[in-house]
């Protein structure tokens, strides 16, 4: 109850911050911004997402680890997070967004997967279709969205990358 990061997260709860900032394991300040703030009015679960490749500044890949197995109308959910957070920090006034898969041909992709894009497809957002993991570095669209699961996978991917080349 009184680790750091939790005593933060109250400060913004209670206006005395504006912002939390947490350089521990992601799991506990995932933890303590769903115990101590909640998630946003209408979202049924919680996401994490951002900008994460400097290759990309136009790209934001969102689920990257808060939520591993996430329904169709979740993923939306997270797209449509993502779609605010396109257009209100980085500036873009109409964001592409895309689902990550295992192809880029309509029918790609596991069961949820699929499902997703025939969500998306209908969403009214400006949805470009399936990209694939190499589309991320290249920034294919705005707002990439994928479950936790395989978002986290790709952002640890590219973290160990960016350490081996470095050396």
């Amino acid at each position: 109850r009184n680790a750091s990061i939790m005593v933060a997260t109250k400060l913004v709860r209670e206006g005395r911050a504006v912002a939390a900032v947490g350089v521990g394991p992601t799991g506990g300040v995932f933890a303590s911004a769903l115990q101590v703030l909640g998630t946003l009015e209408g979202l049924a679960r919680p996401v994490i997402g951002g900008q994460f490749l400097g290759f990309t500044p136009e790209t934001i890949m969102i689920d990257l680890g808060g939520s591993v197995d996430s329904r169709p109308d979740q993923l939306l959910d997270f797209g449509i997070v993502g779609i605010v957070y396109a257009r209100k920090w980085m500036g873009i006034p109409n964001p592409t967004i895309a689902l990550i898969s295992n192809g880029v041909e309509e029918g790609k992709g596991n069961e949820v997967v699929r499902e997703t894009y025939e969500l998306f497809k209908k969403s009214g957002l400006n949805f470009v279709g399936y990209v694939e993991g190499n589309d991320v570095a290249q920034g294919k669209a705005n707002v990439i969205i994928c479950d936790g699961f395989v978002g986290n996978i790709v952002a640890k991917f590219c973290e160990g990358l960016g350490d081996v080349t470095a050396r």
